[in-house]
């Protein structure tokens, strides 16, 4: 018979609980502390407890199945969550399968879902992340912007430099990754491939300010230069050139008339 537990640490009061068959206690709350499984060193089970951490723990590998296409599952003592600063030492992991190949992991603070690059689309990008770390979708509609005012921008952007360069992230994950042992694990092996160190043209975000575009580029928690926001550059390039071609337009056909008129002339 199933027991729950219901007393605290001296109460060995047992209480039939769902009435399932099961040789020992499948759910026990003692104190503030509950426990599904068992909580010995060699048993698999899953813990709540309270503190400033608000944490849940798992020792083995806690899969939870809500359908034959829909599993949850946690390992190992790994930290699913925190409320508040996690300690250096976290390894938090959770992993969601949804069906075989196309899972959601958050890993060591990666996210990966192999699914959302196998499923396409011709939209625009439309995710961004925060110096915070945290996901928000990109809006373009007039309800979403305040004080909306026309802007003026320097025709110096169009000079900014195009350049190329490999990226320092990636050369530095792959150089770690060369260091390791072989062979890779499936999942390794997957993340050394996805590494591709190809020089990547673009602008530096730092020349981009150099050059009046100020508005065009973020900055870091740290007050450090990050990125370029070069959809906006972009947009105000093609517009200067707008501006430059309408000039040239208007001087061809201020010539084309003085031609004219003194082909007239001199008829």
């Amino acid at each position: 018979m199933v027991y729950n537990d219901l007393g605290g640490d001296d109460d060995d009061t047992a209480y039939p609980f769902l009435g399932v068959e099961q040789e020992r206690a499948l759910m026990q709350f003692r104190g503030q502390r509950i426990s599904v499984g068992g909580t010995t060193q060699d048993d698999q089970y899953m813990l709540f407890e309270p503190g400033a951490e608000g944490r849940a723990r798992f020792q083995g590998d806690i899969e939870m199945e809500l359908s034959s296409r829909v599993r949850f599952t946690f390992g190992n003592f790994r930290t699913l969550g925190w409320m508040g600063q996690s300690p250096a030492t976290s390894n938090a992991q959770l992993a969601i399968r949804v069906q075989d190949g196309m899972s959601l992991s958050i890993d060591n603070g990666y996210i990966d879902n192999f699914s959302t690059w196998a499923n396409t689309t011709g939209a625009s990008a439309n995710v961004a992340v925060d110096s915070s770390g945290r996901f928000r979708r990109s809006s373009s509609a007039s309800r979403y912007k305040l004080d909306q005012q026309e802007l003026e921008v320097p025709e110096s952007l169009i000079d900014i430099p195009l350049i190329d360069w490999i990226d320092r992230g990636e050369y530095e994950r792959r150089a770690q990754m060369d260091e390791q042992p072989r062979p890779f694990t499936e999942k390794d092996q997957s993340l050394h491939d996805a590494i591709q160190l190809r020089r990547i043209p673009g602008v530096v975000a730092e020349t981009v300010k150099e050059y009046g575009g100020e508005q065009f580029i973020t900055y870091g928690p740290d007050g450090q230069i990050e990125e370029v926001l070069y959809d906006r550059l972009a947009l105000a390039r093609t517009g200067i050139l707008y501006r430059i071609i309408q000039a040239a337009f208007t001087e061809i056909k201020a010539l084309q008339a003085r031609v004219t008129e003194l082909e007239g002339a001199a008829a």
